[in-house]
């Protein structure tokens, strides 16, 4: 769908349960083995999975022995895509950018998948 966007498509609207309703659909038994299924498929991903994409030298950040990576994407249309399914996902900005990220670097190192790390709080 981002690439959709990004041609400046229209997407449908998402149809969702309300939480209540999603909560009841994860405690059911169909719901606990997908569940189930979803931690065996990611402890896969992350068995599997390559640990880098790209091998480039790193730099370092100034003054420190820190490893300092960079990529710096600009794009107007890529923003108004990622504003667009962030609305109509109800996703933060940020999450939505991860995901067109991954996407794009798995393309570029020729990978069917990405898969990173968030610090989160």
């Amino acid at each position: 769908e981002f690439g959709e966007l990004l041609a400046g498509k229209d997407l449908p609207e998402l149809v969702s349960l309300p939480p209540v309703d999603l909560a009841a659909v994860e405690a059911s038994p169909a719901g606990l083995r997908k569940s189930e299924a979803s931690l065996r498929y990611w402890e896969r991903i992350i068995r599997t999975g390559p640990q880098e994409m790209f091998a480039e030298p790193r730099g370092r950040r100034p003054g420190t022995d820190e490893e300092a990576r960079q990529l710096t994407l600009r794009s107007r249309r890529g923003g108004r895509a990622l504003a667009e399914a962030a609305r109509r996902t109800g996703h933060p900005e940020a999450t939505v950018l991860m995901a067109a990220w991954c996407a794009l670097v798995a393309h570029r190192a020729g990978q069917d998948s990405c898969v990173t790390a968030v610090p989160t709080a």
